[in-house]
């Protein structure tokens, strides 16, 4: 018996003693990342490429060009804002207004009439891609583009002078509402026509007369006058006529040409010296009065 109980504890192994891990009745939960409800926008940038890698074509073009040419361009702006402008809009007419020896600097055009009060009417200032059809381009004259040489694509037409004048007086106007960073036609005087509205000592003028370099005008008043000018809450005194010496910050609305008929009319009741108006001044759908 002693042998048998020898063997059996020789050749007998205990199992080894399994720990097994509790199972809690609460495990604690895997943390999930919150998502951001409001992450940070990536920001887009309006910048100009450098004036490189252009074709000689364009180059070509770039040296004919001059201020006062109306030029189709690329947009002149980042990638990631031309993703949000549409095709066939990516590439529009210029009104150039100066241009260095890398860059050209112009006002951009569109198919849309949005706001009159920064917009110049161009008549025949577009051409479309596909029909060749010309229609009416609405220049924006609050912005003045840099146009690097890659970036054009081809000249559409030299603007008339008569449009160049015309659009140096409404950017003047701009300018002087404090529109800053727009920039005048540096080879175009600026010139003032009969029906202006300007300020000179203080005072408001509507200019009656323009004799070469001397300038009259009526006396415009808030209260009283002979002749009132609706939708600006002003008078007309047409009995004080007087000579100023007004300058081209002093402009403060642009003529219109049915106020300026109204006046006329006006004037021959009273059987007066009616406005020696020029007969091909060069109004269509762009000068009117607008206060800024």
């Amino acid at each position: 018996m002693r042998i048998i109980e020898f063997f059996k504890r020789l050749f007998h192994r205990e199992k080894p003693i399994e720990i097994k891990q509790k199972k809690y009745l609460n495990p604690p939960k895997k943390m999930k990342q919150k998502k951001d409800l409001n992450p940070p926008k990536k920001m887009k940038q309006t910048y100009v490429a450098k004036s490189t890698n252009y074709l000689d074509e364009q180059y070509e073009l770039f040296q004919t060009i001059q201020p006062g040419y109306l030029v189709f361009c690329r947009m002149p702006v980042c990638e990631d804002n031309l993703v949000d402008i549409n095709h066939p809009h990516r590439i529009r007419p210029f009104l150039i207004i100066k241009k260095d020896k890398d860059y050209l600097y112009g006002y951009a055009g569109s198919t849309k009439k949005k706001n009159p009060k920064i917009q110049y009417t161009l008549k025949d200032g577009h051409k479309d891609k596909k029909t060749g059809a010309f229609s009416d381009s609405y220049l924006y004259l609050n912005n003045v583009y840099r146009i690097p040489i890659q970036n054009i694509k081809g000249i559409l037409k030299q603007v008339s002078s008569k449009d160049l004048i015309q659009i140096q007086r409404k950017i003047q106007l701009l300018k002087n509402s404090d529109v800053h960073h727009i920039d005048l036609f540096e080879n175009i005087e600026f010139t003032f026509e009969i029906g202006d509205i300007v300020e000179y000592n203080t005072s408001l003028y509507f200019l009656s007369k323009i004799q070469g370099d001397k300038i009259y005008g009526y006396v415009c008043s808030n209260t009283n006058g002979d002749i009132e000018l609706k939708g600006l809450n002003l008078f007309i005194n047409t009995d004080i006529e007087r000579k100023i010496e007004p300058n081209p910050h002093s402009l403060k609305y642009i003529f219109n040409t049915n106020v300026n008929r109204y006046v006329n009319k006006q004037l021959k009741k009273e059987n007066k010296e009616v406005l020696k108006l020029k007969e091909d001044v060069y109004v269509s759908r762009n000068v009117q009065y607008y206060n800024y």
